[in-house]
């Protein structure tokens, strides 16, 4: 491998990261020309991280449609320190309970800890949607570039007054479940008002939800964004496959119960463990 590649990124940048990563080690110069690319806060993230460890790209060609980057092969990676930057997209399902929490369970007490802003990830953008969320009052967000916050984002709109519009469907179907769907059926069965035009959900808010027997769809997004729904739920909610959050967040549940699920009716995850 190695010369010139070609990579269609309208569906994810997780590809052209593992090329950005393996490429330079290779003995031979690449140009890699990544056409939609989708994400690109992420790809960005990417390059500082190489630079960091000793591998510069160069990004010859910018736009919305495509991205050029010439690579120089032959390189080796060198040790370095770094400060790891707290995770976005795992504070965001956290940030998101206790705003929601706010209005609808003001007696409960909320802890949500410091977290350092101005990062270059593409889910601090929480911060805008909870901006425009306001007091639980129906908002419009394009999440195209932060699709991680769609399912949490979702769950959010519900709890609203007034019809919501989330952007970047399209960004949903390669995940860990068709995303699109998984929201669409699951916070259907509690009661949620939701279809789908094309790259836009709407989302009906109907000021909260009911109970039932949902399914995480062995997805991590998924099982996170519907425990948080179930806090706010005066009846039963059962989520099967909880325990896939453990790929992004195992310690989600006592995280949840710490800065959220406080007070007299927090219960957490009695209710609802399947």
């Amino acid at each position: 491998m190695g010369g010139d590649v070609e990579v269609d990124a309208s569906l994810s940048s997780q590809s052209v990261t593992g090329l950005l990563m393996s490429l330079p080690l290779l003995p031979v110069n690449s140009v890699v020309t990544v056409k939609k690319p989708v994400s690109q806060p992420y790809l960005r993230m990417t390059v500082e991280v190489l630079e960091k460890f000793g591998v510069r790209l160069r990004c010859v060609d910018s736009s919305s449609d495509a991205l050029r980057f010439s690579i120089q092969g032959g390189l080796h990676y060198r040790p370095a320190d770094m400060i790891l930057e707290p995770d976005w997209s795992s504070a965001a399902t956290l940030m998101v309970a206790s705003h929601i929490a706010r209005y609808l369970r003001p007696q409960w007490k909320l802890s949500i800890p410091d977290i350092r802003t101005g990062t270059a990830q593409a889910d601090e953008r929480v911060l805008e949607l909870l901006q425009r969320c306001g007091e639980l009052e129906a908002f419009e967000f394009d999440a195209t570039d932060c699709p991680d916050l769609f399912p949490i984002a979702a769950t959010l709109a519900c709890f609203c007054r007034g019809t919501s519009k989330l952007r970047g469907v399209g960004r949903l179907y390669g995940k860990e479940s068709n995303r699109a769907e998984s929201i669409l059926s699951e916070l259907t069965v509690l009661g949620g008002r939701i279809s789908i035009r094309e790259n836009d959900m709407i989302i009906r808010g109907t000021g909260g939800l009911h109970g039932g027997y949902v399914s995480s769809h062995h997805d991590h997004r998924m099982a996170m964004a519907l425990a948080v729904a179930s806090l706010f739920i005066d009846a039963p909610v059962r989520i099967d496959e909880m325990d896939c959050v453990s790929k992004s967040f195992p310690s989600f549940a006592a995280c949840l119960e710490r800065y959220v699920g406080r007070g007299e009716e927090s219960a957490c995850y009695n209710k609802r463990r399947g």
